[in-house]
């Protein structure tokens, strides 16, 4: 009888749809409650977006929406009704909910975790499916345990924030196959993927069939299809669209520094910046956003969660800086917050460090 485990509590999916939510710990009240109201066949489903690009903000889908991501993913994946999932990442936004829908519409047996950075393997309960945040599969990884258990399931998906390429390069000494997912709230989770180890492993993101891909006079993309209810959908991202569903994901346009009149994308300097700190042992999250300058419109500013460096370090970081990247590219300044502020799924959260820089 299949069904999901709420921790140590299993219900059924036909218990589900008659029991109260009160039966269960208050951590996994919200995951119950939205599959009550899915099984019972609810037709609308408000969530909550991530609040990582701006504030959060409650975003209304449909059933079908629902339905439609969840079938693609299956298909694509090749996910099936015997596999067992483990979902240990939020389900109060829409990755979590989605992974509780496909199950749902496969009738999987379900794993629900409090959702943690570090996740003890002792307990697990070895699966087939899952879902991880970037820092969770680093932790996994981490420990022959944790690479032994990542090998053991069948296909893994990865998604809420971007790749550290030092953590990408160490994915293929697993054998399991890995995505990296591509998508956002208004578009029911996914709808690309890309494959980050073994010989299939990809440079760029390859969206579902069904799924229509084009841009905007910005470049921006722009995405249609049955999870948007067959609605153009204009986004901030940035892309190479390489064909008619194959892109590279350029960065975001509202964090797009616009310096002396060129255009910085902070997304495509992660790997060499976070390769300079790595040299000088600094394993700290950054951010390099614009800040407004009288002269050049936005300055290039790092920004460091850590304790401000002395003057040598950053005369150092400074030099390295400027051999690797354009002058322009170049911070121009060193700023540091400790700690950053975070969204609730835990992004840097650009709205309010911007407020705080500012003010500063």
């Amino acid at each position: 009888m299949s069904g999901i485990y709420f921790g140590d509590h299993f219900i059924s999916y036909q218990d589900i749809k008659k029991s109260d939510f009160s039966i269960v710990v208050s951590p996994f009240q919200t995951a119950f409650e939205f599959c009550k109201n899915y099984l019972t066949g609810v037709a609308e489903f408000p969530i909550l977006t991530s609040g990582s690009t701006g504030p959060p903000k409650t975003v209304v889908l449909s059933r079908g929406q629902l339905q439609s991501s969840a079938s693609m993913t299956i298909r694509t994946l090749g996910l099936r009704t015997a596999y067992k999932t483990l979902l240990c990442i939020s389900t109060d936004h829409i990755g979590g909910k989605m992974m509780l829908v496909r199950g749902m519409e496969l009738g999987m047996e379900i794993y629900l975790t409090e959702p943690k950075a570090e996740l003890l393997v002792t307990g697990l309960p070895q699966v087939d499916f899952m879902a991880l945040v970037p820092v969770q599969l680093h932790q996994f990884i981490n420990s022959g345990e944790g690479r032994n258990y990542l090998n053991a399931c069948k296909v893994i998906i990865v998604g809420g924030a971007g790749m550290d390429p030092a953590l990408e390069k160490e994915l293929d000494q697993l054998e399991t196959p890995i995505y990296h997912t591509f998508g956002m709230t208004e578009t029911a989770s996914h709808f690309a993927l890309k494959r980050l180890n073994g010989t299939q492993k990809q440079q760029n993101y390859l969206a579902f069939e069904g799924v229509s891909l084009s841009k905007d006079t910005r470049g921006c993309l722009i995405v249609e299809g049955e999870i948007t209810n067959n609605i153009p959908l204009i986004t901030n991202d940035l892309i190479d669209l390489i064909d008619q569903n194959e892109f590279k994901w350029l960065g975001r346009w509202d964090r797009v520094i616009n310096t002396g009149g060129y255009k910085v994308h902070p997304e495509l300097l992660d790997s060499p910046i976070r390769n300079i700190l790595s040299s000088l042992n600094i394993h700290q999250d950054y951010l390099l956003v614009g800040l407004p300058h009288a002269r050049w419109g936005q300055q290039v500013t790092l920004v460091l969660e850590m304790e401000p460096l002395n003057k040598e370090s950053e005369t150092r970081l400074q030099e390295l800086l400027k051999s690797t990247l354009h002058s322009y590219e170049v911070p121009k300044e060193f700023r540091y917050l400790n700690p950053f502020p975070r969204t609730g799924t835990g992004k840097a959260d650009l709205q309010e460090l911007y407020k705080i820089l500012n003010a500063g």
